[in-house]
């Protein structure tokens, strides 16, 4: 299943879809600004679904440039990277997370981008699928001290380790049921 924005962005002009999307974005941010208490936004976004030939959506040679320029944007926000480069994959790459990156741009783009302190941990495909993990914070509020990226990177390693076995595992009792 692919949810993405087709076309190219720039600065100044956007496709219809990315439009509507990063729009979206900045009416969130609206809303979110506007609560007192401290708001967290979680933005799950699988990368490119093409890393490997025997997955299930084959492989396509726009899988590694595309994560890679999602994990340009998502450590530095800087709109080319998303909104031009990712954009020339995404529909060869088959990422279903593309929309969510968008919108979260968005969000931060009404919040000022300069305002943010990005910070990419992991950017990597355990399996056909691209996956990164990655924080954003105000840089006024960045008054805790953040994990170090190599702790970051092994914890979510270890994470994505025991996702995918809870993923197999599921699929084997759903198998077994549908036997019985």
């Amino acid at each position: 299943m692919q949810h993405s924005p087709k076309g190219t962005c720039s600065e100044k002009i956007c496709s219809a879809d990315q439009l509507v999307t990063r729009n979206t974005g900045k009416q969130l941010y609206g809303l979110l600004n506007g609560i007192s208490r401290r708001v967290v936004v979680v933005i799950s976004a699988d990368l490119a679904h093409t890393h490997r030939k025997d997955g299930p959506y084959g492989y396509s040679n726009a899988s590694e440039p595309f994560d890679e320029a999602c994990g340009s944007w998502a450590a530095t926000l800087s709109a080319n990277a998303l909104l031009v480069t990712a954009a020339k994959y995404v529909d060869k790459a088959l990422s279903c997370g593309y929309t969510g990156l968008v919108m979260l741009h968005g969000i931060l783009d009404a919040g000022a981008l300069l305002s943010w302190q990005p910070k990419l941990h992991t950017n990597h495909y355990p399996s056909y699928y691209g996956m990164m993990v990655a924080s954003i914070v105000r840089k006024s509020r960045m008054d805790r001290q953040l994990p170090s990226n190599q702790n970051v990177r092994n914890q979510c390693q270890g994470f994505f380790r025991k996702m995918w076995c809870i993923f197999v595992l599921i699929l084997c009792i759903a198998l077994v049921s549908l036997l019985v």
